[in-house]
C-alpha cells in the first residue's frame, strides 16, 4: 500500500503493530498485525496491502487496544472485532 494514494484521510488509528486510516469519503483502510483477527478484515494473519473495510457503511471513527479494534458507523453502530476472551 502506497499511503500517498489514500486520498482525504482524516483520522488515523495506530498503535505499533497496526494502522487504520479513515477518509473523508468514509473508505477504511487496515494494515498491520492481524494474528487475533483486530484489523477487522475477515482473516486472520499479517495485512500488508490495505483493505477497505466500510463496505456500504459509513464508519467515522476507530479506536483499539492490545488485540481488538472498534469501529464507530455515522449511525451509532459501534463493530469491534478482534480477540475477546478478555470481555
Amino acid at each position: 500500500l502506497n499511503l500517498g494514494e489514500i486520498k482525504g484521510a482524516y483520522q488515523i488509528f495506530f498503535l505499533p503493530d497496526r494502522l487504520v486510516i479513515i477518509t473523508s469519503s468514509s473508505k477504511v483502510y487496515a494494515l498491520g498485525a492481524n494474528d487475533n483477527g483486530q484489523l477487522c478484515i475477515g482473516s486472520i494473519g499479517e495485512n500488508v496491502q490495505g483493505i477497505n473495510l466500510a463496505g456500504d457503511r459509513k464508519l467515522t471513527q476507530a479506536v483499539g487496544g492490545y488485540i481488538h479494534t472498534l469501529l464507530l458507523d455515522d449511525k451509532g453502530n459501534v463493530y469491534g472485532c478482534g480477540r475477546t476472551s478478555a470481555g
